[in-house]
């Protein structure tokens, strides 16, 4: 929106010597033209108390179903005089048209209402319904009679729009709030103006203008006690007044007089379009009598404020530019400042990596000797004790050999007891060592026969050792047949990656969070660090070791995961940026 060009047309629609119905129709069509409505249209009382249409602009695109929309638009003039408030609602012939109606003066009894009807995209309402109250306001410098063809310029016309329009214009709310104050200040009967404005939710006004004062001190005595008297007419929610001449006004305002050196103060709410109040102007007089015309500054004060708010609001991009807020750049500069802080705490430098739970120690059990496997009791993932049978041996074989044996025993004793009576001496002597021999064969045997059945060394997990198919076969001596590993105390073997090992301590904490536990996490300090590199998944990474008490049997080997060894406390941003910054210097020097 040109604000230029929006100064100039509501000047020009007064200054050219335009009267009557011929003022109102155009700025009528300047209201259309400036928010692109579908239609708009002034209705006034007559004097037999009944709301008449007056002047009013129907776009093309509205022509078909006018008749039905200018009842809309007088039934929403007639809800919006008996509230005598801003109405808002919508059209019953297209929902996406919405129907706005501002009352024209009168504190008790409006004189009318202007209405407009216009489709509503992406844009807030709030901007046109402070539009609409702007251009309802400047209604208020004619004077309206029953014809509407005797409509004569007021002679405030010129202060009115100098007001709101330049309202407009301002970039901010407290260039905003001067320009209203020094308007107020140039009235007849009126030395100064000051305006606060309400901040947030709570009912405090904070001072933001005095008329004919460039920069005032909030701390000072006169603004505490100025918010003050604003704050209780903030509350109040209506006009105040105290003059010299009489004692019963506010103790809060008596004050006043003296620091502003006046006769005579009037508080008025300002207001916004949805008709809340949002702040409070005060009015100084230099003499003691309030003016009877209260009337025409309380409505000139609600569409002053209608304006201020829509300033304070942050959202008057559509009348006013969009050049940014202060404030926005004080957000700006309140997240940088903040982004800085949080970069500049300490926080744990973390080491992610790898892990794989493996036994703390193998116990391997072999074939005792040579044989045939007769069965197989058990299978990897079986939980053993000690002394549990894993598998059993044939004794077919050593039974018939201990039975050739026998017999071979029993021929040397006889040999050796022959050549005793035939006393030949070399032939006995050799007979009883043959005897010997046989024993201690015979003893071998009676032990393998007495350990056919191959049991567990040790309490713990069969890893490793699956000879179901192997039953039947011949074994050798020493061969292994199974590998057992004790559950009560696991190693976890984190894999260090190569470029975060120059920032390993010894005992450093670490957090192991496994995958098939996803809600359990084990801490624990690292006992070891191998001191060479190994290749993982096509890596160079160091296996760092960490002990698990496992005395419930949880944690088995091969379960995988992920590991957190927590080093020494690093400022944020070097944690985040210390990685970037190394593998940017090595590009550029190796």
């Amino acid at each position: 929106m040109d604000l230029a060009a929006l100064h100039l047309e509501m000047r020009r629609i007064f200054d050219t010597g335009a009267t009557g119905n011929e003022a109102l129709l155009k700025l009528i069509q300047f209201l259309v033209n400036l928010t692109n409505a579908t239609s708009s249209a002034y209705f006034h009382y007559h004097s037999d108390g009944t709301l008449t249409a007056g002047p009013r602009a129907i776009s093309k695109q509205a022509s078909a179903w006018s008749t039905e929309l200018l009842d809309e638009l007088q039934a929403a003039a007639e809800k919006s005089c008996e509230t005598n408030r801003l109405y808002t609602g919508h059209s019953g012939i297209y929902d996406a048209i919405a129907i706005l109606a501002a009352p024209i003066g009168g504190k008790q009894q409006p004189q009318g209402a202007m209405s407009l009807a216009l489709v509503i995209g992406s844009e807030r309402l709030e901007t046109f319904a402070t539009i609409l109250q702007l251009v309802a306001g400047l209604l208020l410098t004619i004077e309206i009679s029953d014809t509407p063809n005797d409509i004569p310029q007021s002679s405030r016309d010129n202060a009115a729009i100098r007001l709101l329009a330049g309202n407009l214009a301002c970039q901010d709310l407290r260039t905003a709030a001067l320009h209203t104050a020094e308007e107020f200040a140039s009235q007849p009967d009126i030395s100064q103006a000051i305006i606060g404005m309400r901040m947030g939710t709570k009912k405090r006004c904070r001072l933001q203008a005095l008329s004919g004062v460039a920069e005032f001190d909030p701390r000072s005595e006169l603004s505490r006690r100025l918010e003050a008297a604003m704050d209780e007419c903030l509350s109040r929610d209506d006009m105040l007044q105290c003059s010299a001449d009489k004692g019963d006004a506010l103790p809060i305002l008596s004050p006043l007089l003296k620091l502003l050196h006046t006769s005579a103060i009037l508080l008025l709410p300002l207001r916004a379009a949805n008709g809340k109040v949002t702040g409070v102007i005060i009015l100084c007089r230099p003499h003691t009598t309030i003016p009877a015309d209260t009337e025409y500054l309380e409505t000139f004060t609600k569409y002053a404020g209608a304006a201020l708010s829509t300033i304070q609001a942050g959202d008057p991009g559509k009348l006013r530019g969009t050049k940014p807020h202060t404030w926005g750049r004080w957000l700006i500069l309140t997240l940088l400042l903040s982004l800085t802080a949080v970069l500049w705490m300490p926080v744990d430098h973390t080491i992610n990596a790898a892990t794989t739970i493996q036994p703390i120690k193998h116990r391997f059990v072999s074939a005792p000797f040579a044989g045939v496997l007769e069965s197989s009791n058990v299978r990897p993932g079986d939980l053993v004790s000690a002394g549990d049978p894993l598998a059993r041996m044939d004794g077919r074989e050593i039974d018939w050999k201990l039975n050739t044996l026998l017999a071979e025993q029993q021929k040397a004793v006889k040999k050796r007891d022959v050549s005793i009576a035939t006393r030949d001496t070399p032939s006995a002597q050799m007979a009883k060592l043959e005897i010997a021999r046989l024993d201690a064969q015979k003893e071998l045997l009676t032990h393998r026969k007495q350990n056919l059945i191959i049991t567990s060394p040790i309490d713990g997990l069969v890893i490793t050792g699956d000879l179901r198919r192997e039953e039947g076969s011949p074994l050798k001596i020493g061969q292994r047949l199974f590998e057992i590993a004790p559950l009560d105390t696991m190693l976890a073997e984190v894999a260090v990656p190569a470029a975060d090992v120059a920032y390993f301590q010894n005992n450093m904490p670490a957090e192991i969070h496994l995958e098939s536990f996803p809600s359990r996490t084990w801490q624990q300090p690292v006992v070891d660090l191998h001191p060479r590199s190994v290749v993982l998944d096509g890596k160079n990474v160091f296996i760092a070791e960490v002990k698990l008490d496992n005395p419930d049997g949880l944690l088995r080997p091969g379960m995988s995961g992920r590991a957190q060894l927590i080093g020494e406390p690093q400022y944020l941003w070097w944690v985040l940026f210390h990685r970037p910054w190394e593998r940017l210097v090595t590009w550029i020097f190796w």
